[in-house]
């Protein structure tokens, strides 16, 4: 083999070039992200959902949820169970999409087939206080009050750093 001048020095640079292309994708979804969420807490629907779209179409499943709570938000219901759906299927393990099927139904009233997806949330994301007290709430509502107070009461246990933004005066 005759060896070829820069040859190696050539490869490193698009090993190098290669490796900064594959890390963008990833900067960019945690900035759709967190733009998304920036967004959705500004009331801004339209923006919210396009940056949720571009980390949803990178491959990111709370992209998706996130696409899922701008429709939740909206009462939306099944465009949000859509995009929840969606999302459990890109990320099984991901709590967001079961609390936020579990939500959807919950705010159909429909507490009793919401109660497994919220505890499947609980389950995945121990400090998902959002999730803790919707399956608190379900629980009563279902005549389960024993469960539900002791669920709502590990709920509120959280410091204010845990605390749901709507439990804050």
């Amino acid at each position: 083999m005759i060896p070829i001048p820069g040859l190696f020095r050539r490869s490193s640079l698009i090993a190098l070039a290669a490796t900064a292309w594959l890390s963008v994708p990833v900067a960019v979804r945690a900035d759709d992200l967190k733009d998304g969420r920036a967004a959705l807490q500004g009331g801004r629907y339209e923006d919210a959902i396009k940056a949720f779209e571009r980390a949803a179409q990178q491959g990111d499943a709370s992209g998706r949820a996130g696409v899922g709570l701008v429709w939740l938000r909206r009462r939306q219901y099944d465009k949000a169970w859509e995009a929840f759906q969606l999302a459990q299927k890109m990320d099984p393990n991901l709590a967001m999409a079961y609390y936020g099927q579990g939500e959807v139904l919950r705010r159909q009233e429909k507490y009793g087939e919401a109660i497994p997806l919220l505890q499947k949330a609980n389950d995945l994301d121990r400090k998902f206080p959002e999730a803790k007290l919707a399956l608190g709430d379900c629980l009563v509502r279902t005549h389960q009050f024993d469960k539900g107070v002791a669920t709502l009461s590990d709920g509120l246990k959280w410091g204010s750093k845990w605390r749901p933004r709507f439990l804050v005066a």
